[in-house]
């Protein structure tokens, strides 16, 4: 008798995949499952053009590949992810147009990223790929938090040439006071001022 040999499927947490021709629905769906990390590309085929969305995975815990095709999606194209969490990153947002959420866990070693210079970085307007290429993976592991810092940074540059700008100026008592006012106050707060007086205005 003829020895039968099943193949073995070994689950693993981090997953590469391709899904040609997604709908609405799918990529939906794909987009709200609740995993570690998610980083997928929109593209579209060189030869054929055909729409497809390219993928990488971190699952919360190993999964055999019948599993990611019952809990995840059933069309999709699966392979066991080979590279980084950085080398993933790239390789899925070549195109321009991605989603991504959660944080990448990175396995091995990391090169050391310097947090404040990526935040200046990205201030300046480096793109993902060069800031990538210069902070490595780290980056892709601190990329929340660096961008975060990167929005305050902006704040803070555009608060400093306003008040540098308003410095120069001569301004009267109830000017000064208004302009204490707005920088203690939160950017959801609205400050009102009027004339107690009236008679001051554009229209008298």
């Amino acid at each position: 008798m003829a020895e039968v040999r099943r193949k073995i499927e070994i689950a693993v947490k981090n997953w590469c995949f391709t899904l040609n021709n997604y709908t609405d629905d799918e990529y939906k769906a794909i987009r709200e499952y609740d995993c570690g990390y998610l980083i997928v590309g929109e593209e579209k085929g060189e030869e054929q053009g055909t729409p497809h969305l390219q993928g990488y995975v971190q699952m919360h815990k190993k999964v055999r590949l019948t599993s990611m095709k019952r809990i995840f999606n059933a069309r999709a194209h699966y392979s066991t992810a080979k590279g980084t969490a950085r080398d993933n990153y790239v390789y899925c947002t070549k195109e321009g147009r991605f989603f991504e959420k959660g944080v990448a866990q990175v396995v091995g070693h990391i090169k050391k990223c310097d947090i404040v210079t990526a935040c200046k970085d990205m201030s300046a307007g480096m793109s993902n790929e060069d800031l990538l290429e210069k902070h490595g993976a780290g980056f892709v592991l601190h990329k929340r938090k660096i961008s975060e810092m990167s929005a305050d940074l902006k704040g803070d540059a555009i608060k400093k040439r306003r008040m540098e700008k308003c410095a120069e100026l001569v301004l009267r008592p109830w000017q000064s006071e208004v302009l204490k006012k707005l920088e203690e106050q939160n950017d959801r707060q609205i400050l009102f001022v009027m004339d107690p007086v009236g008679g001051n205005g554009k229209t008298t």
